[in-house]
């Protein structure tokens, strides 16, 4: 099935630096959906205080299947 990899670069205050394709899926459509949700986004929350790391790297999959809307 289809699939795609995103890796994103998040600092402490929870601003995304760096998102970057890590593997394509084989339909430039559900790419661009992923990349537009994903540019979407503001922030992700705040590191909590005990965590020292400046930033972190965190990829997340996508799958069309798993893809979940709000009500």
């Amino acid at each position: 099935g289809l699939e795609m990899v995103v890796i994103l670069t998040i600092r402490r205050d929870g601003t995304v630096t760096n998102t970057y394709i890590e593997k394509k899926s084989r339909d430039p459509f559900f790419d661009q959906f992923v990349m537009k949700t994903i540019q979407s986004v503001d922030a992700m929350p705040r590191f909590p205080p005990l965590m020292r790391q400046q930033s972190i790297e965190v990829g997340l999959r996508f799958r069309p299947g798993e893809l979940v809307t709000a009500n």
